[in-house]
């Protein structure tokens, strides 16, 4: 495997089981002098064979590994910015996520899109909303290669969010990870009694290091680590809302139209006689993405710790 494709080790040990995966990557600066010959058998393509840079658009990448996973492979492709990654949501929707329904079960299209981001997933509402893609979002670098895993393994499009500087994770996470099967399952990382707190991507973690402090202050907060927004894993919530009967969802990207107000909609249709308080979503602003200063809109632990008291003390 070419020693610059940023793809972490899940990707490497996938392609051993699995010899249809390719990798596919934009790169400006070391295009591939080489072509993909898809004449060739899966067994004649070795693991160095099956990396390729391109010098084109996410758009044009996204279309190329549109019709070698139609053909047969299955490619892995990485986007470094997620805003590059825009340009390429007509080409999936459109496209790729539409195979297997258009085509009534004949053709498929399997391929798995990693997307790198900072300062919060800005393209969740419209992946999310579209038919046909799953769409994940983990909280750590070890579940990350836990869900790459398994996704090279279904025939299906699917799309995970990777933050540039993944969060670190304790021992505990680790060993609930190695006891977690289902990857479309959302993970109770600690149980409690007084709220539900749900969150996804790096905001996880950010809320994961405050646990121990609420707790010595006597606040009991279940904290659950979405992981998948679609399928979009409502049981799980609904059962711990059932139990808490208080639920705040934290989020980094805008506050509208997104995975919270999607999760909260869901949780006022099937458990709303179990809310004790109104649902709340700590969320970044509804304002363009302000580049350098985006750590300006993102939430921060005075706006959770204000929200989590006005919810917990709401009667």
């Amino acid at each position: 495997m070419k020693k610059d494709f940023p793809v972490d080790a899940g990707l490497q040990a996938a392609m051993q089981w699995n010899e249809k995966i390719v990798a596919l990557y934009l790169d400006e600066e070391s295009v591939t002098d080489s072509e993909i010959d898809l004449s060739a058998s899966s067994n004649e393509l070795n693991q160095g064979d099956r990396v390729f840079a391109f010098d084109c658009d996410a758009n044009t990448l996204v279309g190329i590994a549109t019709g070698m996973a139609v053909y047969g492979l299955h490619p892995v492709v990485h986007i470094a910015e997620e805003d590059l990654f825009s340009s390429a949501l007509q080409q999936l929707g459109n496209a790729t996520a539409q195979y297997r329904y258009r085509s009534g079960g004949q053709y498929s299209a399997p391929m798995t899109v990693v997307v790198e981001y900072s300062g919060g997933i800005k393209t969740d509402m419209f992946m999310g909303s579209m038919p046909g893609m799953q769409v994940f979002a983990p909280s750590s670098q070890q579940d990350f290669t836990n869900i790459l895993d398994h996704l090279t393994r279904i025939p299906d499009p699917t799309l995970v969010y990777a933050p540039k500087d993944w969060p670190e994770i304790d021992d505990l996470q680790r060993a609930a990870m190695e006891s977690s099967v289902d990857y479309r399952k959302a993970r109770i990382l600690r149980e409690g009694t007084e709220l539900t707190l749900v969150s996804f991507g790096t905001l996880t973690q950010f809320a994961y290091a405050q646990l121990d402090e609420w707790a010595n202050s006597g606040r009991s907060i279940e904290l659950v680590d979405l992981r998948s927004l679609n399928p979009l894993d409502v049981d799980t919530i609904v059962t711990s809302v059932k139990k808490t009967g208080r639920l705040v969802i934290l989020q980094e990207s805008a506050r509208s139209y997104g995975t919270a107000a999607e999760l909260a909609a869901q949780i006022s249709e099937y458990a709303i006689d179990s809310l004790l308080a109104p649902v709340r979503r700590i969320a970044g602003f509804d304002l363009p993405d302000p580049g350098a200063l985006r750590e300006v809109i993102r939430p921060d632990m005075a706006m959770l710790e204000q929200a989590i008291t006005e919810v917990a003390q709401f009667r």
